[in-house]
């Protein structure tokens, strides 16, 4: 009985922790972002459009992956970065959130047809 009552506490415990892990974790987050003399590199193009406009609305990579519908952060910073472009659905999705800021003609798409221009 005694052994129940302790693993019992222990689990009850155990996911008060990860709670509390999981809670503050976006906190720990904004501490860690870059200052002025630590900015990345500025990107041109869409990619650099939606950094700029991602920081002016004060959303972290997490939350525009969220709102966008994104798995992982890591890709809307590729997309940032030039380093990966979205697919026609995501970049509709980006336009969208953006209100018209990043088109999805800059990512080289036709509007009408959703196809990669030529």
């Amino acid at each position: 009985m005694a052994s129940k009552i302790i693993a019992t506490r222990l689990f009850t415990f155990a996911n008060s922790l990860l709670d509390f892990c999981s809670a503050n974790q976006y906190t720990f987050r904004e501490m860690e972002r870059n200052t002025a003399e630590e900015a990345p590199p500025r990107v041109e193009g869409p990619g650099g459009k939606l950094r700029t406009w991602r920081t002016a609305a004060k959303l972290t990579l997490e939350a525009a992956a969220l709102k966008l519908g994104l798995t992982s952060a890591s890709t809307v910073s590729e997309y940032e970065r030039g380093i990966r472009s979205p697919s026609f659905a995501s970049a509709k999705a980006i336009q969208k959130l953006t209100r018209g800021t990043v088109r999805v003609e800059e990512w080289g798409f036709d509007p009408k047809t959703g196809r990669k221009a030529a």
